[in-house]
């Protein structure tokens, strides 16, 4: 998946249109008879911390994420992400590799965990290793922001608005050994922890920042040198659970 604006690293309207479904065979063919749906939603949290991949037990897994001064006092009410791409890789049986690729633009309210980002029909079986890329940031020729939240910090409003256009980055979640059972439906979270967004910014740094409108506004304008770091930490503060539907 290319990356734009040199943002390296790691978070067109649908029903996401669904461009390739490649499947490779190595050393055998496994039967796709028995198959459920995984549904990718995003679940924001104002606490917790990143969880490390655990090799043994895909049902929770993340990179690590070390912080600096986290400030306190701040709770994120609302928001929402464009996703334009998602990549889905997994090896199934140590045999198959399947891949489910989407492209197109569509605006996910991060406060419902109703909003899916896409559906995709999982063979039955026991897979070594799943990656998720998500494309996230603003479509080209959009006025919205590609990252927008709101909250409070406080009693004072804060917004963080990743408003430069075009301006797009990676999330990237993987892990491996899940097996999927062809009878059941699973969701995939992508846990963004809203908590570690402003990492290495102080409650200094934020009771000095510049308010519009009685409002701390954070981005490509307004407190620039906290908007950067912000939209440097929206690589790192995601990981994934996946759950079987009730």
């Amino acid at each position: 998946m290319k990356k734009t604006n040199s943002i390296s690293n790691i978070i067109k309207s649908i029903s996401f249109v669904l461009l390739a479904i490649i499947v490779f065979a190595s050393c055998k063919k496994s039967s796709t008879s028995g198959t459920g749906k995984l549904s990718l939603q995003f679940n924001a949290v104002n606490s917790g911390a990143i969880k490390t991949a655990n090799t043994s037990d895909l049902k929770t897994f993340g990179t690590a994420v070390s912080t600096n001064t986290v400030p306190t006092g701040i709770t994120w009410t609302s928001g929402y992400v464009y996703v334009s791409e998602i990549d889905f890789k997994a090896t199934k049986d140590n045999a198959t590799e399947i891949r489910y690729k989407s492209e197109g633009s569509r605006k996910i309210d991060l406060f419902n965990l109703n909003a899916s980002a896409g559906d995709f029909t999982i063979p039955s079986g026991v897979y070594s290793k799943i990656k998720l890329e998500l494309e996230i940031g603003t479509p080209q020729g959009a006025k919205d922001p590609g990252v927008y939240l709101s909250g409070t910090y406080g009693t004072t409003p804060i917004i963080f608005a990743d408003d430069e256009s075009g301006d797009q980055f990676e999330v990237e979640v993987e892990g491996g050994n899940f097996t999927f059972d062809g009878t059941k439906d699973y969701n995939s979270l992508i846990n963004l922890h809203l908590n570690l967004l402003l990492n290495g910014v102080s409650n200094a740094d934020l009771d000095a920042a510049t308010k519009t409108n009685g409002a701390i506004v954070l981005n490509s304008t307004s407190n620039v040198a906290i908007y950067q770091k912000a939209k440097q930490n929206l690589q790192n503060i995601s990981d994934s659970d996946f759950k079987e539907k009730d």
